[in-house]
């Protein structure tokens, strides 16, 4: 027996049938599929495009709205827009972008010295991976040959202030202090660029442009950065381990073409993720494209272009499987789906760590030095151990870290060691650490002392003796913790971060 709602359905459906069928002939009601009437191919780019692109783009970090501040405004010849780092990084941060091979004679770089701005009066310059050198804030650089990259790194600012930090001595220990400095930039305003002129060997101007950038909502199913996939960054990506098919959501606010499609398979310099071994593009109401996939760089022309605003990409390996980056072509030129939810994701984290001993040291470039002298007496007692003779000291060593920890969650650390031995020689062992890379949060306890998870790069150079090695290690991995002032840094030692 049916109950009243079911009734009630029967009965309206009945009703609807009989008026459909049973009526008059000019009563009818002519029933009529509905169509989809919107020309979806004014969507799709069709107008010739002389410009230059960029394979790769990448910043340290970005200042939000990106329509305003990004990439783009350092390329369309007006001096009073600029491209900004975010707000509160300016000494350290950089630009970077990689090309196939481009002819160049020189660059043109007019850093920004308006008063919104932090003041930058020195700029670093790396072509090709070579250190160029250090330039004036507005310089024009030559450089005849072909360019694969090109970085440009602000290496000062305004606001930077040197602290001498009064050490507290255990004089119950052959190791004393001579000395300890934290630096950090009292400075809440952005680095910014103005414009950036490439010519090539004839002089002329390069129409070059950004890779431009479509906003979107951004998924990945798991806990992976949405912004890590277009991120310029061959290193970062999306990746999984559990073998299966995996997808990424992609929601744009208007009507976006897809033509063709190009990712790098895999993550470099990781050799767990082996890659995805097909893709499949689908749009609600379209039918799929499919394709497999090789290692590295893969350029995929769909049969039919699609046009819309949800977009999902399946991905299927029976490896470990992930992306390094993607980018969409619109019909004249490749962009780069932007994640909407980054300024989120960073307000997120300098909320959580507000009220941790690591707050001092996010979006703040430090830097630390420290003097330990070893004595060979316990009994020399001291107000300076700064001018200690040799003949009273068995060694010391000095410490100097330099650290920009980002709320984009990437990190930049350099540390320099110098260990002094003193006997019938003088040995002098000098280390370098630099390390680039991304963190995590690992841990928060009661008392706010926060542990991180870092992973990266990690290049050591060693010298003594004028015998220089170097290594490097890929997958560098590590955990840091900060309490109270300090910040241990697994093998690194410990530096402060405030006082």
């Amino acid at each position: 027996m049916l109950g009243l709602a079911e009734n009630y359905w029967v009965y309206l459906l009945t009703a609807c049938i009989i008026a459909a069928g049973c009526g008059s002939s000019s009563h009818k009601i002519e029933q009529k599929p509905e169509l989809d009437t919107l020309n979806y191919y004014q969507f799709i780019a069709n107008e010739p495009d002389s410009s230059v692109y960029p394979i790769l783009q990448q910043v340290s970090s970005q200042r939000d709205p990106i329509t305003d501040f990004g990439l783009q405004k350092m390329f369309d010849g007006d001096m009073a827009t600029s491209w900004q780092s975010e707000p509160g990084l300016h000494a350290g941060e950089w630009v970077s972008f990689q090309f196939e091979s481009l002819p160049v004679s020189r660059i043109a770089i007019h850093v920004s010295d308006t008063f919104l701005v932090a003041r930058v009066n020195q700029i670093e310059v790396w072509i090709n991976d070579t250190l160029m050198g250090q330039f004036p804030a507005k310089s024009t650089i030559t450089y005849n040959g072909k360019l694969k990259k090109i970085l440009i790194r602000a290496m000062d600012a305004d606001g930077f202030n040197l602290v001498d930090i009064p050490p507290i001595q255990d004089t119950t220990q052959l190791e004393r202090i001579a000395y300890r400095q934290l630096g950090s930039y009292y400075n809440s305003k952005s680095f910014a660029i103005s414009e950036i002129v490439f010519f090539d060997e004839l002089g002329k101007k390069i129409p070059l442009q950004p890779i431009p950038y479509r906003i979107a909502k951004i998924n990945t199913w798991d806990f992976t950065p949405p912004s890590d996939i277009a991120d310029g960054n061959l290193t970062t990506g999306w990746s999984n381990f559990h073998l299966n098919e995996h997808r990424i959501n992609i929601a744009f606010d208007e009507f976006t073409p897809i033509t063709k499609v190009k990712l790098f398979n895999g993550i470099e310099r990781n050799t767990k993720i082996k890659g995805i071994q097909k893709c499949i593009l689908s749009l609600p109401g379209r039918p799929d494209s499919q394709w497999t996939l090789k290692p590295g760089w893969n350029e995929y022309k769909l049969p039919l272009p699609m046009v819309g605003k949800m977009f999902t990409l399946r991905m299927i390996a029976t490896q470990p499987m992930g992306l390094a980056e993607l980018l969409f072509y619109d019909g004249a030129r490749y962009y780069q789906p932007y994640s909407d939810s980054l300024h989120t994701q960073i307000q997120y984290v300098k909320d959580i760590l507000a009220k941790t001993p690591l707050h001092p040291a996010l979006n703040n470039r430090l830097y630390f030095k420290e003097r330990i002298v070893v004595l060979k007496s316990d009994t020399v007692s001291n107000k300076n151990y700064k001018d200690l003779p040799i003949s009273q000291l068995q060694g010391a060593r000095t410490s100097t870290y330099d650290l920009i920890l980002r709320a984009n969650q990437s990190i930049e650390l350099k540390s320099e060691l110098m260990k002094e031995i003193y006997g019938r020689e003088i040995r002098i062992i000098l280390e370098n650490k630099s390390l680039i890379g991304r963190w995590m949060i690992k841990s928060i306890d009661d008392n706010g002392e926060v542990l991180l998870q870092v992973k990266g790069i990690l290049k050591i150079t060693r010298t003594e003796s004028g015998n220089t090695n170097q290594f490097i290690q890929e997958n560098y991995s590590a955990l840091f913790k900060a309490s109270s002032k300090l910040l241990y840094m697994d093998d690194w030692g410990e530096m402060l971060i405030s006082y």
